[in-house]
């Protein structure tokens, strides 16, 4: 709506301000473009969409509330939460948004507590208030912050360690320091010895020692605070510390080689629209196998050759379908591999297939109903009257957690949970919800692997900036399954 308004030359002076309402939920607050729903990958939607149309004087707001990271079940752990509300407001600061109003102050009471917005209280509800840890990490980083101006991101070099710079009036400083996954040494270097205090988001304090011009420490998803008596020159990231390989699975294969895949040329239409909130464009990757990368050995190297057809701002996909397919012994919860990541926000897509024929994709749960207009869009006419359905991803059921992205460096088992069905009526895991099927949606065991999707964007959204990573190409190797039982694989992270 706010480009049809655009497009149509609606007046300047009347158009005071664009007000962001991303609804985020689950998502990372570092999501990337073009999912619209995420918080920051929204608000620079909206900028390049006024400043494309010639409203580069009209400012980005947000509307009540920014949105809504909830821990109702199936949703977000209450230390997640916190977490992403803290960052989702230096994303927001970052964009110099005035007012910023994270949330509610409790969860409702009602059926509605069960919704995607209910349960974004910074306290439980009624009759149990008492604060989340949210409450206390957004205490934290208000009274961290009290009179502060955001100043500048400080220089890292690392897609996926961010340090946000704020100036208080005393001509103190503040950084704000996370990483999206793992944890990870960083260097932070200061022209003199710096005097600094380390504050975590619960409020404990520690006075950190320098060695030299710098301070040495370990970051986490969870955002620190550090107060230091001087501005930063820069942000050296170090070693990361990622999850390992289990040590009980299946393995499905090895990817040491390529004589059991084949890479498939063809153009696939599901890939590129079935999911409404990031359409996808085919690529052209170079596979490759390697001896030896950062201590793994006969590791597939996958790395893009641009410029290829279509948008930037589209990831690339390319499709290894397995020769054979390969039968998985038992009843399986989740499906993984190692993967050594650029930071670049690519993604590992499976298809499988079970006793029945019937086919699994990780893409998302299909929307009922009518084909849409949108479709009409993408479809020739003649296509489009064959549609039945509206062959699209139903809202959130397409990894809306980012299990499956690439948003890290080095190396780090990635796993994703497979559908299934509970004993007895046969209710679907928690996760099923993330894949399409062409069947009555029940697990006919034994599954059997089919193909293995890649897809790497171009450029990857950091703060306010849109830039390409420092490394192109990724690496991958031992694909495998694993068997927890359902209520232990499918915690809330």
């Amino acid at each position: 709506m706010l480009e049809e308004f655009c497009r149509h030359k609606f007046p300047t002076e009347l158009l005071g301000s664009r007000g962001n309402e991303a609804g985020n939920f689950m998502r990372m607050p570092e999501t990337q473009p073009p999912d619209f729903i995420a918080n920051n990958a929204g608000l620079w939607m909206d900028r390049m969409i006024l400043d494309y149309y010639g409203y580069k004087n009209t400012p980005l707001r947000q509307c009540y509330e920014m949105c809504y990271p909830n821990t109702n079940p199936g949703n977000l752990s209450p230390q997640t939460q916190a977490k992403y509300l803290v960052r989702h407001m230096m994303h927001s600061l970052a964009w110099r948004i005035p007012i910023i109003r994270v949330g509610i102050i409790t969860d409702v009471g009602n059926s509605y507590y069960f919704s995607n917005w209910g349960a974004s209280g910074l306290c439980y509800g009624l009759p149990d208030i008492r604060p989340k840890p949210a409450y206390v990490a957004v205490a934290t980083m208000t009274r961290v912050l009290d009179g502060a101006t955001f100043k500048r991101a400080i220089p890292t070099n690392s897609s996926v360690v961010y340090g946000l710079e704020f100036v208080k009036k005393d001509g103190r400083y503040v950084n704000c320091l996370w990483t999206i996954r793992g944890t990870r040494d960083i260097e932070i270097v200061f022209k003199n010895n710096p005097r600094a205090i380390l504050i975590d988001m619960m409020g404990n304090e520690v006075n950190l020692k320098s060695e030299g011009k710098s301070v040495f420490l370990n970051i986490s998803s969870e955002p620190v605070f550090i107060t230091v008596d001087r501005a930063a020159e820069r942000i050296n990231a170090g070693k990361s510390y990622m999850e390992n390989k289990p040590t009980s699975f299946f393995l499905i294969s090895r990817l040491d080689n390529l004589d059991e895949w084949v890479v498939e040329k063809e153009r696939n239409r599901e890939l590129e629209i079935y999911n409404f909130n990031c359409p996808r464009r085919k690529g052209n990757f170079e596979f490759k196998i390697v001896d030896n990368f950062e201590g793994e050995t006969n590791v597939l190297q996958i790395k893009p050759k641009l410029p290829v057809e279509g948008s930037e701002y589209l990831p690339m996909y390319e499709v290894l379908s397995h020769k054979t397919g390969v039968e998985i012994s038992g009843v399986p919860t989740k499906i993984g591999l190692m993967v050594n990541g650029n930071g670049g926000w690519g993604r590992v897509i499976f298809e499988l297939e079970d006793a029945s024929g019937q086919r699994w994709i990780s893409i998302g749960a299909e929307q009922k109903g009518e084909p849409t207009r949108w479709m009409a869009d993408w479809f020739k006419p003649d296509e489009f009257a064959q549609l039945k359905t509206s062959n699209l991803c139903d809202w959130n059921t397409d990894d809306a957690w980012q299990r499956s992205y690439i948003n890290f460096e080095g190396w780090r088992y990635l796993e994703f949970p497979l559908p299934g069905n509970y004993p007895g009526e046969g209710y679907h895991w928690p996760y099923s919800s993330q894949w399409r099927c062409t069947g009555d949606g029940v697990v006919k065991y034994p599954l059997k692997f089919k193909k293995l999707i890649i897809t790497i964007p171009e450029k990857v959204l950091y703060l306010t900036e849109y830039k390409p990573v420092q490394r192109q190409e990724i690496y991958i190797k031992d694909l495998l399954v694993t068997y927890e039982p359902p209520e232990i694989a499918f915690k809330a992270e």
